[in-house]
């Protein structure tokens, strides 16, 4: 197991933790490539975040490609503004930075997967920046039913 997954996993209560992306109609394939990983379900971890706070559905922490990865992740199969969607986003970078210790040589990547989605609020995200520690990216979007590989 990497450094990095290990030390969330020592961190993050196993009740939190998840094999699988799904909400409702959407989800995200998360392939065997993606390993170690361990993803943490933010709407069933009361630990980490209270009940009614902002955060997006999963971060996924994950080692890929010889790269360690984290990626708060938000799945909707219907609309949703792009301003909520980077709150959520953000809400859960700012959660795994309590979660992973070091940041040297973490990618972060937040993405948003959907069933489909307006252009002007495709065009909204694509201007918008989640922030990680020192790195700030652009949301990635990628169809539901998509492999989160896709979008790192």
């Amino acid at each position: 197991m990497s450094n990095l997954v290990n030390s969330v996993h020592g961190k993050v209560p196993n009740t939190c933790c998840v094999n699988n992306c799904g909400k409702g109609q959407c989800k995200v394939i998360l392939p065997q490539g993606l390993s170690p990983r361990v993803v943490i379900d933010l709407d069933h971890c009361n630990v980490l975040v209270s009940r009614n706070a902002t955060r997006c559905d999963y971060i996924v922490i994950c080692k890929f490609s010889g790269d360690n990865w984290v990626v708060p992740l938000e799945l909707t199969a219907g609309r949703k503004r792009s301003s909520k969607i980077v709150s959520q986003l953000q809400a859960g970078a700012s959660i795994a930075e309590k979660v992973v210790c070091s940041k040297v040589g973490v990618k972060f990547r937040p993405v948003f997967a959907h069933c489909g989605i307006k252009p002007h609020e495709r065009n909204d995200l694509r201007k918008k920046r989640v922030q990680f520690g020192q790195q700030s990216e652009i949301v990635r979007l990628i169809r539901c039913e998509s492999k989160l590989t896709d979008a790192l």
